[in-house]
């Protein structure tokens, strides 16, 4: 307890000392709900790489009513993440949790830096659009334990193949009591994983391979939740997905 204290005093000196040489760099901005109304109580994370499954180096005070942050840190390359977190600040994100998504590359090495964040909640987010394209197939189905019985609260992700360490690509709502979940998705080849926690663990390739063809309309698939796929694996990465990250819901 005394050296964890003892770091986070060095790291203050070392920061004071970086700002007082004129090395500092102000990043500020504002974070914003879907609806673009300023969002209190989130707070910036910036990571000194995209590597974000871990404590993050430098963490904004809570916004207040006008979505305000701003962070005094030394010169260098930032990876940022917008959060509204209920719980703890570190581990998976649980439901009713916001986030920005993917990690925000900020280069604060030259100069001071502006950057607006738009956090989501993954339960209740929902494309629209997605829904009504002729070229998306509806994938439902059940989440239930190895015991058979159903799951909610969990989530289906899918990465389109080929597969790497990156977020989903598409990230279903949380599901029901009967452990019902819904995803659309267009023609190609996927990986799923349920889980319980979101970001989900990476997917290991031989885990529920989907193949939607073109002009396929629906698809059911139930999916078991183990052991495994209920947490993160520790020390992964997150990258940025290929196309996006997608949230689908009801």
């Amino acid at each position: 307890m005394k050296a964890r204290f003892g770091f986070g005093v060095l790291l203050l000196v070392l920061l004071i000392a970086a700002v007082a040489q004129g090395e500092g760099r102000l990043l500020q901005g504002m974070i914003l709900d879907e609806a673009g109304r300023p969002m209190a109580g989130a707070e910036l994370f910036l990571y000194d790489s995209p590597r974000i499954k871990r404590p993050a180096d430098f963490i904004s005070a809570k916004t207040a009513s006008d979505g305000r942050y701003s962070l005094q840190v030394p010169a260098a390359t930032y990876w940022a993440v917008a959060r509204v977190r209920h719980g703890d600040k570190f581990g998976p994100l649980m439901p009713g949790d916001l986030h920005s998504g993917d990690p925000q590359e900020l280069d604060l090495s030259g100069s001071d830096q502006q950057a607006d964040f738009t956090v989501a909640d993954i339960r209740a987010t929902a494309r629209a659009r997605e829904k009504t394209r002729s070229d998306l197939a509806r994938v439902a189905g059940r989440i239930t334990d190895q015991e058979g019985k159903p799951v909610a609260g969990a989530s289906v992700s899918a990465w389109r193949e080929p597969v790497t360490a990156r977020l989903p690509d598409v990230v279903s709502g949380w599901s029901d009591a009967d452990g019902g979940y819904l995803l659309f998705l267009p023609a190609g080849t996927y990986t799923m994983t349920p889980a319980a926690t979101f970001p989900p663990p990476p997917p290991r390739a031989e885990l529920h391979r989907v193949v939607i063809h073109e002009g396929e309309k629906a698809m059911a698939l139930d999916l078991q939740l183990t052991t495994e796929e209920s947490a993160p694996a520790a020390g992964s990465a997150a990258g940025s997905p290929g196309d996006g990250l997608s949230i689908s819901d009801e």
